[in-house]
């Protein structure tokens, strides 16, 4: 009785034996969790796919040499894979809806030129802080100023007032044809050819074929610009480059 006693603590004793965790599994998983900060900051990621590297040599040596850590190295790969899947699709959703807005605002842009609505289109080429403030008639925003003076009392140049800004803007190729051929023109939408993500905006290039009245194809650029304002942390959009072939409005 005894000695059967005896054998079957042994066999408990055998089945808890101790197996050293392997570490390479603890540094996958490590890995896996710093990359789920991927959504805050996406080159994190690169984490996401040293733990699937840093998991499959763990379950490896697991297997060769008798070591804990199995679940470790599992974790670390289910993890990883749902984050790469993850942000990257977050990110293209991202962009399609900065694609599709930009190109709703470059047409709608478009729209305002077409319609002879100079002024409101000008308007759209100023951040949201600059613009217009409500219930002041255009006439009035843009009315030509009466100063004379040419410089400031700092001996500085004054800024350019709203009638000049305007006058200068449409002054330009393609700025100038824009305005003088506003109602013959026929507008092409091609598409998004660029997305430029910088600290403080992001930046859409929206293409259009123009064909103008004299037969002439050209190529009409719209850069959208996506801003976000520090005190509303509102998302506004406005027009920073018109081009033509390379010559830039304003």
């Amino acid at each position: 009785m005894a000695e059967q006693l005896f054998a079957e603590d042994s066999s408990v004793d055998q089945f808890r034996e101790y197996k050293p965790l392997c570490k390479t599994a603890v540094a996958a998983f490590g890995c896996a969790l710093i990359g789920c900060l991927a959504a805050i900051t996406p080159m994190l990621i690169a984490f996401e796919f040293v733990a699937i590297v840093l998991a499959f040599v763990a379950l490896g040596v697991i297997k060769q040499q008798a070591r804990s850590g199995k679940t470790l190295a599992v974790l670390a790969l289910l993890s990883s894979g749902l984050v790469i899947g993850f942000i990257p699709s977050r990110e293209i959703k991202r962009r399609h809806d900065y694609a599709v807005t930009a190109r709703e605002h470059a047409t709608s842009w478009v729209n305002l030129i077409q319609e002879g609505r100079f002024q409101e289109a000008h308007q759209l080429t100023y951040y949201f802080t600059e613009r217009r403030a409500p219930g002041v008639a255009w006439a009035e925003h843009y009315r030509e100023s009466t100063i004379d003076e040419s410089m400031t009392d700092e001996g500085l140049p004054p800024d350019m007032d709203a009638h000049d800004a305007f006058t200068d803007y449409f002054s330009h190729s393609p700025g100038s044809w824009l305005r003088s051929e506003h109602k013959k023109l026929k507008f092409s939408l091609i598409g998004i050819t660029s997305i430029v993500r910088k600290p403080d905006c992001i930046l859409l290039t929206v293409d259009f074929d123009v064909q103008r009245p004299n037969g002439a194809t050209k190529l009409l650029q719209i850069e959208m610009q996506r801003t976000t304002d520090v005190v509303s942390h509102q998302n506004h959009w406005r027009v920073n480059a018109v081009t033509e072939d390379g010559l830039t409005a304003g």
